[in-house]
């Protein structure tokens, strides 16, 4: 059947045309020599995001590479080097450079948990010019130029709120008209949190083999991180719901485990990148155990908003669509018995849409960008097959 910011995905381009790294990020090549032409070498340059909402104003260095994010939060590195992250003589940390970066990844072991880590988001947050981070954080030309006269801030001190006394001051005169002020650390941590969950939101498809091998999809919402899935034995054509789950969590280190109803079958899994999923899988009744892959179905680096759901009735399967900022929406639905994708075209006007699918089906239904809810009907006349859709989502850029 169907087949101002969030969850940004930079889709892995690779140098020659291979994936860089596996995480997603793009890359080009540079070639650095004597300028004599007598001897070169080729620097691969990757690039992604940095995120705690899209974020401007941010300062990086990775090798050779330097610049200032832009409104998207983007940034290049030196592809196997790491990227140092700061605004004016702030240090934020370092990371590896990959494809999305947050400040999880610029404390050492970090998660969303980590005082240090919700201490940087705090900070970002405060420095944002409209003071409004769901919209993204703007950290202004004028503020980045008077940080250069502030000292190190110890983002793991316990009184870490006294050290910014004498820097919020400045940032209200660098930015007339605007009252700055520093979120508790625990509103960091939902924000973040937030931010997160949106960039791994989607549906992921793929196959799982071993003792027992087929078809696989999940679903991961954007509403609260909870994984839902479906896994499909063809040697036994049995459809599986996978829907006694945990949520993702919000480390450095991006994983879940999924399980049926009566937790016999086991999917434990962890993100290689921001768009595949693999891990093992095992049968503790039959005992059986094997491995699967997935990879996200979908998804444009630059659209606004992202959607997510299942569609069931006499087909069964999962969708991802996006929505542009022209109000167009593209997609991508799964079949999960006979593993096939179709793509989704269509408008949205208002809350309603209505789209087609390549496989012929019709759907409408409705879309609320402010609640992030959809929900609808599908048909296809031409085998006499229909059903009703749900989903969810949230705004990536």
């Amino acid at each position: 059947m169907i087949n101002k910011t969030m969850m940004a995905v930079a889709i892995g381009l690779a140098l020659s045309g291979c994936e860089d790294g596996g995480n997603g990020s793009s890359s080009s090549s540079v070639a650095i020599g004597s300028g004599n032409g007598s001897s070169s070498s080729s620097v691969a340059i990757g690039s992604g995001q940095f995120k705690d909402s899209n974020t401007s104003g941010i300062s990086y260095e990775s090798g050779g590479k330097s610049g200032v994010t832009n409104e998207n939060g983007d940034f290049s590195y030196e592809i196997g080097k790491e990227i140092t992250f700061s605004v004016g003589n702030v240090v934020l940390g370092k990371s590896i450079g990959k494809a999305l970066i947050s400040p999880v990844d610029l404390v050492v072991g970090g998660n969303s948990d980590t005082l240090a880590v919700k201490y940087i988001a705090s900070f970002l947050m405060m420095l944002d010019t409209d003071q409004d981070a769901t919209n993204g954080i703007t950290i202004s030309t004028n503020v980045q130029d008077i940080a250069f006269n502030w000292p190190q801030i110890k983002f793991t001190a316990r009184h870490f709120t006294r050290a910014l006394k004498g820097i919020i001051p400045q940032v209200n005169d660098a930015n007339e008209g605007i009252s700055h002020s520093l979120p508790t650390a625990d509103i960091a941590k939902r924000h973040l949190e937030k931010t997160l969950r949106c960039a791994h939101a989607g549906a992921y498809y793929g196959n799982y083999t071993g003792a027992n091998n087929g078809n696989l999809a999940f679903m991961i919402s954007a509403d609260n991180g909870n994984v839902t899935g479906l896994s499909y034995s063809v040697p036994g054509n049995e459809l599986t719901e996978l829907s006694n789950n945990t949520a993702i969590n919000h480390g450095q280190q991006v994983s879940f485990a999924a399980e049926n109803s009566s937790k016999q079958v086991i999917f434990e899994s962890q993100f290689d990148s921001l768009q595949n999923v693999s891990g093992d899988w095992t049968d503790t009744i039959n005992n059986l155990s094997g491995a699967f892959s997935v990879t996200r179905m979908g998804g444009a680096i630059d659209t606004t908003y992202r959607y997510t759901g299942r569609y069931i009735g006499d087909e069964h399967g999962m969708y991802s669509i996006d929505l542009d900022s022209s109000n167009k929406l593209t997609g991508v639905a799964y079949n999960i018995k006979t593993n096939q994708l179709w793509t989704i075209s269509g408008n949205h006007s208002g809350e309603d849409f209505i789209a087609t699918s390549s496989s012929g089906a019709n759907i409408s239904g409705t879309l609320n960008t402010a609640t992030g809810a959809l929900s609808g009907n599908w048909s296809n006349s031409t085998i006499s097959y229909s059903g009703t859709f749900t989903g969810s989502g949230c705004q990536l850029n």
